[in-house]
């Protein structure tokens, strides 16, 4: 936890936060492209978008308790553990709404093209390279902007953790705006503020 937020300080947490935002933007982009793309082509379509919507139907919060509880507990409160925890809740509010601009960008390809890459046994990996990506590229940089916005709107939430009436602090820009607020720094907190603004833009 921070005894007195300090601006000197605020390079090294804003580094903080962005790393956590970029591994977790890492993940959603890898299952986004793997789980559009099986739900394209997979006969478990309808399944897969189920489960798919009954995610995104779930607030980041709602992921809250069940990931704290899971990972608190399996690394005993380390600062791995809450790492992790901050990572996934992130990912949560990145993930869904990327995974569906993929889908819908693989649904809206010609089925004319998918039928010629399929008589010439373009599949598997060499479809999803060569029709497949080229396709979803415009859709998924458009979502992936709106999923880096939404990461940095809960950032916040993902860097203090409460749990079993502890509160744990992971050192970024969320946790510092938090404590500024707390400790009526107006001042810092304006500057944290310019800090993410510069980041996010």
């Amino acid at each position: 936890a921070f005894e007195e937020p300090e601006a000197r300080e605020l390079p090294l947490l804003a580094a903080f936060s962005l790393a956590r935002m970029s591994v977790a933007y890492a993940i959603a982009l890898v299952f986004a492209i793997v789980y559009g793309y099986y739900a394209a082509f997979s006969k478990w379509k309808k399944a897969l978008l189920a489960i798919l919507d009954v995610l995104q139907s779930i607030p980041i919060l709602g992921f809250f308790p069940a990931v704290i509880f899971i990972l608190i507990n399996s690394f005993n409160g380390s600062p791995l553990g809450l790492e992790i925890a901050a990572v996934l809740l992130i990912f949560t509010s990145m993930a869904w709404n990327m995974t569906f601009g993929v889908y819908d960008s693989i649904k809206s390809i010609p089925s004319e093209l998918i039928e010629t890459n399929a008589s010439f046994a373009v599949t598997g990996y060499l479809r999803l390279k060569r029709l497949v990506l080229p396709a979803l590229v415009p859709k998924l940089v458009y979502n992936s902007m709106v999923s880096w916005t939404n990461g940095w709107y809960f950032l916040i939430a993902s860097e203090i953790i409460s749990f079993s009436g502890q509160t744990f602090q992971l050192r970024g820009l969320g946790s510092f705006l938090a404590n500024t607020i707390t400790q009526g720094r107006l001042d810092l907190n304006l500057l944290a503020l310019v800090f993410l603004v510069l980041i996010v833009t």
